[in-house]
This record gives C-alpha cells, sequence and structure tokens, in this order.
C-alpha cells in the first residue's frame, strides 16, 4: 500500500499563540510542490472561513513561496492552483506569505506525520490535542 502524503497546517494568533490546526490525507499521485500548494490553499480557505482580518504563511517550500510571489501566469493545473490562493489571498486587508527554514516548520511537520496514523481529516480549534502540546511550546 502507498501512504497517502498529508498536508497539515498549525495556526497561531497575533500574539503567537496555538489557534488551531488540521490535518489532511491527500492523493500520493501528486509531486511534492503540488502538494504543498494545496496545503497552502487549505491554509488560506480555513483563514478565510473564519473571517480574519490578516494572514501570514509561512512555508518552507520556496519554490511555493516564490510562485505566489510571482507576476507569472499560465493556464496548467499548478498555475491555476497559484491564481487561486493569489485570489484568495486579496480577500485580506493585510497578507504575506513568508518562506521559513525546514527545521523551524517543527510544528506543521509534528502534526503531517501524526495524520499518517489517521484514518480521517480533522480540525481542532482552541485546544491542541495532548500529542502536540509540547512540539507548539518548542516552536514558538
Amino acid at each position: 500500500m502507498i501512504n497517502p502524503f498529508c498536508i497539515s497546517a498549525v495556526f497561531r494568533d497575533e500574539a503567537s499563540n496555538y489557534a488551531g490546526g488540521f490535518i489532511c490525507q491527500i492523493s500520493p499521485t501528486l509531486n511534492p510542490t503540488m502538494v504543498e500548494l494545496l496545503a497552502l490553499r487549505d491554509d488560506v480557505y480555513w483563514v478565510v472561513q473564519r473571517n480574519l482580518p490578516q494572514i501570514i504563511v509561512k512555508s518552507d517550500s520556496l519554490q511555493v513561496v516564490q510562485a505566489i510571489g510571482s507576476l507569472k501566469q499560465g493556464s496548467s493545473h499548478m498555475d491555476l492552483l497559484v491564481e487561486d490562493i493569489r485570489a484568495s489571498l486579496r480577500i485580506f486587508e493585510d497578507s504575506q506569505v513568508c518562506y521559513v527554514c525546514r527545521t523551524t516548520n517543527v510544528a506543521a511537520h509534528f502534526v503531517a506525520k501524526l495524520a499518517i496514523s489517521y484514518t480521517s481529516n480533522f480540525c481542532w480549534f482552541e485546544e491542541p490535542p495532548n500529542l502536540m502540546v509540547e512540539t507548539l511550546l518548542e516552536s514558538v
């Protein structure tokens, strides 16, 4: 059996306090950049649904961060996904997409690894799962 890719997000408020998160398993047939773009799109949708005025996305995929910041337009599946993300980001009063080193993106990767052991997708708010508390505290 092929393991699915897992996308995850950890959300923090303006004071860097934990605000929520999600995990989701997706098809392993996608390339890693497409997986990162899908994760970013889901992150942005999650924040849009909560009517928050700003978003700062931190990704350890330099290629994704550069694609979102680029003025290039195209018609490939990846280009259309990038344009969808850009359109969603324009909803916010303030939005940023920043690159962070993989070693500093600890909480999101920990959550993605957790997703492999779950058979369904899930979200949580305010209180993180007990397994994550220590990792969240270390990654502030």
